[in-house]
């Protein structure tokens, strides 16, 4: 969005061709209907502010949501904004890298830096990093991502429960024997070890 135009005036009068710059009437004249402008101008922009998605509060945020046929449903205006701002990502997606981690940023509130993004024929995995979320919050947002992508992809979002440092970690002494409920590998009963992950 450019930003508002603060000198409707003097740009009015500068566009005068040479002969009319010096007519005092004519340039009395013209800045009566200039300053009429630049009223309007002051007046239509906060408006046009209000109305964005970033600054749009109540009934305006209701109006965007019947724009793309996304109701509230009992959201507060945060939780709301946040949700047109993922509808809009995924409206304008083309189904690129790029595209489907700005909803991924979006969705999961997490830098996509955070992710590891592979992409093979036809399917794309994305698996966290330095995150780990449960199936509760990888699973609708791996519904709003499936529909970010082209026809006929497949899109997994990986739920690894642990961070990368600690996913594998079955000691941390090669010579000390632990039996840990958060580290390493499960064993038969799941007393010990921690969880592999989901893919949704």
């Amino acid at each position: 969005m450019s930003d508002a135009h603060l000198t409707v005036v003097d740009d009015g009068i500068d566009r005068l061709i040479e002969q009319f710059k010096g007519s005092v009437n004519l340039v009395a004249l013209l800045t009566s209907y200039l300053n009429q402008c630049q009223a309007l101008e002051d007046a239509a922009w906060p408006l046009l502010g209000e109305r964005s998605l970033d600054n749009a509060t109540g009934d305006r945020l209701d109006g965007i949501g019947e724009l793309i046929n996304l109701p509230r449903g009992g959201r507060d205006d945060t939780a709301y904004r946040l949700a047109l701002q993922v509808e809009f990502a995924i409206i304008r997606s083309n189904g690129t890298e790029a595209a489907i981690m700005e909803i991924v940023d979006l969705v999961m509130q997490a830098p996509s830096t955070d992710y590891e993004f592979t992409e093979y024929a036809k399917t794309v995995v994305i698996r966290p990093i330095n995150d780990d979320f449960s199936g509760f919050t990888a699973n609708p947002a791996a519904a709003r991502l499936r529909r970010a992508v082209s026809a006929g992809t497949k899109i997994f979002l990986v739920a690894a429960l642990r961070l990368d440092s600690i996913l594998f970690t079955l000691s941390s002494s090669a010579t000390v024997l632990q039996t840990s409920s958060s580290l390493g590998l499960a064993n038969d009963s799941q007393t010990t070890g921690g969880n592999m992950a989901w893919a949704y």
